[in-house]
């Protein structure tokens, strides 16, 4: 069995800080090696549930986990307060089916 991950309180907000790229770093490293990533709310810090509007900032850490599916990875995500409906986003890069409480 692959290991599982649980995260949470990240709070991104800017893509290009250090420890951001810490974390994409860490997310690169268990592509396709994790059976499930668990983001255990405050995922992002400027959601604030918009259902049609991206924060462009946000993009590169949904395109890394949009990665991490497409690598084989589960990724649930358990909306916090300051993230608390991706909407169509979730859907788009590839979470569907993959959010607690759906599928």
């Amino acid at each position: 069995m692959r290991p599982h991950y649980f995260m949470s309180d990240l709070h991104l907000c800017d893509p290009n800080e250090e420890r951001s790229q810490r974390l994409f770093a860490f997310w690169d490293s268990i592509k396709g090696n994790a059976e499930v990533l668990y983001l255990v709310g405050d995922v992002f810090d400027i959601w604030l549930g918009y259902r049609s509007v991206i924060f462009s900032p946000l993009f590169p850490a949904l395109r890394k986990l949009a990665e991490l599916v497409e690598s084989g990875t589960r990724v649930v995500l358990l909306s916090g307060n300051h993230d608390p409906d991706p909407g169509l986003f979730s859907q788009t890069l590839a979470f569907s089916g993959t959010l607690a409480g759906e599928g």
